[in-house]
């Protein structure tokens, strides 16, 4: 693939066939992340590999249930070490450079699973302190996102993107400019159909299969 066929190519997968990454595929994806910018070059990030499948399915509930997660068979939690980051930019680099330093090396991360065929995510819905708690971090270490990584079982379509028009300007935010043509989007409405109603019908589907369950476990306990 080239560069430009990786940036097309990467989706956002959720579904995962539950079959072992190799770890020279996985390592490559963490050596990937160690070549991303940072301020200062501090490289501030730490990431926690998980493979244990008690803990994915743990994180998985506290990434607020999203129980699709479990069957991604490596997990990565990138962290930013806000204490580096404060001594040298005192409150900017705590409050914004290790968040950006971190959002570089996610996305080298992900690109580069692409590059080898493996399916990814970004995850950043989850409770903070929760996430703190089981995987033992200390204060100054504060999580960014969680990135699954594995075999994808599932093909997502082509999302709508923004054309040039529509976000970038000329020497002044809001200045427009004829070399990028008219601003104005004209959605492919089949498209963004078929993209809402598949997310809708998977999230009735995931309710269902969860309302089902805890149904199931709660008889089991009033029998017992």
């Amino acid at each position: 693939m080239t560069f430009d066929d990786v940036i097309q190519k990467r989706r956002s997968i959720r579904k995962y066939l539950t079959i072992p990454v190799e770890k020279g595929k996985w390592t490559a994806v963490l050596e990937a992340a160690a070549m991303a910018p940072s301020s200062g070059n501090l490289q501030v990030w730490k990431v926690i590999i998980v493979q244990d499948t008690h803990d994915r399915a743990k994180l998985a509930s506290i990434c607020h249930e999203q129980d699709w997660m479990i069957d991604a068979p490596i997990h990565f939690i990138i962290a930013a070490d806000t204490k580096i980051a404060a001594n040298y930019y005192g409150k900017r680099g705590d409050m914004l450079y290790a968040t950006q330093d971190c959002a570089a090396c996610i996305q080298n991360m992900l690109l580069k699973a692409t590059d080898l065929d493996l399916a990814s995510c970004w995850v950043g819905s989850f409770d903070e302190e929760r996430l703190k708690v089981f995987f033992d971090m200390p204060p100054h270490i504060r999580p960014q996102a969680i990135v699954t990584i594995g075999y994808g079982d599932e093909v997502v379509p082509t999302p709508p993107k923004n054309i040039l028009g529509d976000f970038c300007f000329f020497n002044r935010f809001g200045q427009r400019s004829s070399d990028f043509g008219n601003a104005t989007r004209f959605w492919d409405f089949s498209t963004v159909r078929k993209v809402i109603h598949k997310d809708i019908t998977s999230f009735w589907s995931d309710l269902t299969d969860k309302f089902v369950s805890r149904l199931t476990q709660k008889t089991k306990q009033n029998k017992k």
